[in-house]
């Protein structure tokens, strides 16, 4: 009880000293019970919503840092400047932006009743309070951990995915690359066989001519033996008007020996199909006419 006189004090001095600055002088009449104080930052006009249990009191921060006796330590952060006091059963905190470091709010707040149990009730509640603050982002920090767990379990499968396309992909390479020599062996044996092909092809073009050569040769044989065949058509024409007057000289001698001749020239002239048709014949009569009629005959070549 005794420890709270200096800050009610000072508490007084400062809303007497800054009434003309809208302060309300609710505080020091608040202040006949034990009360913690507090430090909100907040702007004026969204006061009433937000604490509408609070009574406000806005004083400089200067003159709140010199004339409360309770503020102990002063720490300076990156963006915010912190004071920080203990009161009787409760951790206090008084906190200022740069951009505003001339007014704070003072919120008091009265007690029902001051004992040991209801402090102790206030402590516990605040060390369950400030516990949560710290479950909070612990439970965050355990749903961040899952996730990243997550997302290396997937990156995991992600990874053994990728292997196994790139173990398929080596296996499609290597077979690629045994299609491509079987190909390869393919192509040099087709190109062999079109080697000799051509060869074969050079063999019967020159064979062609060859047999062009020949056929033209034999087209002059054939022209040859034409004109050998009309020369002797026309030897054979000479022959057949020689027979034909051997026939008429055979007739008159004939007709001459037809008394008294052995030779029966007509049983030689009914077996012959025609009368000296061929030389061969006519030779083969020859010598009996000779016998027969003591004749001599020449022929002409």
């Amino acid at each position: 009880m005794a420890s709270l006189d200096p800050l009610c004090h000072s508490l007084g001095s400062l809303s007497t000293e800054w009434s003309q600055a809208s302060v309300v002088a609710h505080p020091v009449r608040m202040l006949s019970t034990p009360s913690p104080v507090s430090v909100v930052w907040t702007s004026e006009s969204k006061w009433t919503e937000q604490l509408p249990a609070f009574i406000p009191c806005k004083v400089p921060l200067s003159a709140l840092c010199t004339r409360l006796c309770y503020v102990e330590t002063v720490q300076f952060c990156a963006h915010r400047l912190l004071y920080v006091a203990h009161g009787m059963a409760t951790n206090y905190a008084w906190r200022a932006d740069r951009k505003c470091q001339h007014w704070v709010w003072i919120v008091l707040k009265g007690w029902a009743q001051d004992s040991a149990g209801e402090r102790a009730n206030t402590k516990d509640t605040a060390l369950r309070n400030r516990k949560k603050c710290f479950y909070v982002p612990r439970n965050n920090y355990e749903v961040a951990i899952e996730s990243i767990r997550h997302d290396l379990a997937e990156m995991k499968a992600k990874r053994e995915q990728s292997l196994q396309m790139v173990t398929d992909l080596t296996a499609k390479l290597k077979s690629l690359e045994e299609t491509k020599e079987e190909q390869r062996s393919e192509i040099s044996s087709l190109r062999d066989r079109i080697s000799e092909v051509v060869d074969q092809r050079d063999n019967l073009r020159q064979e062609f001519m060859e047999t062009k050569k020949s056929l033209l040769e034999c087209q002059r044989e054939k022209e040859a033996v034409l004109e050998t065949q009309k020369t002797v058509q026309s030897k054979l024409k000479e022959v057949q008007a020689e027979n034909a007057e051997i026939n008429r000289a055979l007739q008159g001698l004939r007709q001459r020996c037809s008394g008294g001749c052995h030779f029966s020239f007509k049983q030689h002239i009914s077996e012959m199909p025609t009368v000296f048709e061929s030389i061969s014949f006519f030779i083969y009569l020859l010598p009996v006419y000779r016998q027969s009629f003591n004749i001599s005959l020449v022929f002409k070549k």
